[in-house]
C-alpha cells in the first residue's frame, strides 16, 4: 500500500500485515456480470442465493455504483480507435448503419494478468482480518 501511496487508514488488513484489495479490472468485470444478471432477472433472479439477495448486490444503488465506475474507467482509459458508419440495409431505414472499426486494439495478456492475480488471491477461510476501526473502538 505504501508503494502505491495509498492511505491505509480504515483499510482492511489481514493478520499477516497485508491488505485486502482487488485489481480494478476484476471489479469492473464483477459489475458487468451484475448488470447482465439484473438485465436478465427473469432468468437469474430465481437462481440468486439468499445471501446475494440480502447483500444488495442486485440493488439499484449497486447498479448505479457499477455504472458510474464503468463510466469513469471508459473515460479514463478512452478507446481512441476510429469507428466508421457502414450501410447494412436500405438507407431510408433509421437503423440502416452499423459502426465498424479496423483499428488494432492493444490488449494486455489476459492469461498472464489473471494467473498473476489469482496467485495472490486470499483464499476464503485461510486468513483473518485485523479488527477494523469500528470494531476496535467498540472493544470487540
Amino acid at each position: 500500500m505504501a508503494m502505491l501511496q495509498e492511505n491505509t487508514t480504515n483499510r482492511a488488513q489481514v493478520l499477516n500485515g497485508d491488505y485486502a484489495g482487488i485489481l480494478g479490472v476484476f471489479h469492473h468485470l464483477h459489475c458487468l456480470d451484475t448488470i447482465r444478471r439484473v438485465l436478465h432477472w427473469d432468468h437469474y433472479g430465481p437462481r440468486a442465493s439468499e445471501q446475494a439477495l440480502r447483500s444488495g448486490v442486485y440493488s439499484k444503488e449497486h447498479s448505479d455504483h457499477c455504472l458510474d465506475g464503468l463510466r469513469q474507467a471508459v473515460m479514463c482509459h478512452a478507446n481512441t480507435d476510429f469507428y466508421s458508419a457502414e450501410w447494412i440495409s436500405d438507407s431510408t431505414q433509421p437503423m440502416s448503419k452499423e459502426l465498424r472499426s479496423e483499428g488494432k486494439q492493444r490488449c494486455v495478456n489476459w492469461e498472464s494478468l489473471d494467473v498473476w492475480a489469482r496467485s495472490r488471491a486470499l483464499i476464503p477461510g485461510h486468513y483473518n482480518y485485523r479488527l477494523g476501526p469500528y470494531e476496535a473502538s467498540q472493544g470487540l
